[in-house]
């Protein structure tokens, strides 16, 4: 019953990881979102939020750096997780090295967590209150059109015969 409860966690911990990582947004814990990727390079954002040159330049910098981190993190996340595998699949199962293991890997989550927070409060720092509330208020409303149009397109198709 208990290697069940601890399959069980461990699967969550996956799915939710595999969930976060598809994200293509950065999101702090309010749900305040902003464009993931280099969204200060595109022409129309670059153009509406007035960035200077000296602005995408730190906003590059800082994406390189976040980046790094993430890969790093996001590494010993996987190894985390391949060391918490190996203790479930042992015949002789060891109950509090598992659970060690696993506060360790939510540990590193957390990490994750925190630097992408770090990078959205570093945009904030670059763009002021004002552009970044425009931005944040941009992408919500992108995001909104997207999801009209992937529902349309569903409705669309359901209503759609079927030719044979």
């Amino acid at each position: 019953m208990k290697k069940l409860k601890i399959f069980v966690v461990l699967v969550c911990l996956t799915g939710g990881l595999a969930v976060a990582n598809a994200q293509q947004s950065v999101a702090d814990p309010e749900g305040m979102m902003i464009p993931g990727g280099r969204w200060w390079r595109m022409p129309n954002i670059s153009d509406r939020l007035k960035l200077t040159q000296d602005e995408q330049k730190k906003l590059d910098t800082l994406f390189i750096q976040s980046r790094h981190q993430l890969i790093t993190i996001k590494s010993l996340m996987e190894k985390g997780r391949l060391e918490l595998e190996e203790i479930l699949d042992k015949k002789e199962f060891d109950e509090s090295a598992c659970m060690d293991r696993f506060k360790k890997v939510q540990d590193v989550r957390k990490d994750l967590a925190a630097e992408r927070f770090k990078y959205f409060i570093e945009v904030r720092k670059i763009l002021g209150e004002g552009r970044f509330q425009t931005l944040k208020a941009d992408f919500q409303e992108n995001r909104l059109n997207r999801m009209k149009a992937a529902e349309s397109k569903k409705r669309l198709m359901k209503e759609e015969p079927v030719q044979e």
